[in-house]
């Protein structure tokens, strides 16, 4: 009878691939390139090496990187480029959500400018909320400097 092994590794892994959506991705923000977690994440979503600063693909996601570190994980509704990320956002944010409704959901924004752009500060991290038309269309998970 074959047993079935559950190395850490292969729990990581689990564990990963149902924790990638949502405020999970910042816990990736400040990985290494060559790191696990970074290369299941690449995997998981399709992603392919533009150059050795960024990672993209047709799912709607494009990773950032500095000096081989994790620095932003970009999110995107309707690219002609990058593709529609389709599973959850984090903070509960939704596509097509309007300033108002995320002013709402998550408070008083840390940055806002007038152009398309709220951004909201983390103890880790940086999430940021891009407009078009007046309706969420990029979400970006950065780094804090």
């Amino acid at each position: 009878m074959n047993k079935l092994l559950f190395t850490p590794l292969f729990i990581f892994s689990i564990a990963l691939a149902i924790a990638q959506t949502g405020d999970a991705f910042s816990q990736y923000i400040g990985k290494g390139v060559a790191s696990a977690e970074v290369k299941e994440l690449i995997k998981n979503h399709h992603l392919e090496m533009v150059n050795n600063q960024r990672y993209n693909g047709k799912e709607g996601v494009e990773l950032i990187f500095k000096n081989d570190v994790l620095n932003e994980i970009k999110l995107y509704n309707n690219s002609s480029v990058f593709g529609s990320y389709t599973h959850e956002l984090p903070s509960k944010l939704k596509f097509g959500m309007n300033e108002t409704e995320i002013k709402q959901l998550l408070g008083k924004p840390t940055v806002a400018y007038n152009s398309g752009y709220i951004e909201y500060q983390y103890p880790t991290y940086v999430l940021s909320c891009w407009f078009e038309g007046g309706k969420l269309n990029q979400v970006v998970i950065a780094a804090k400097d």
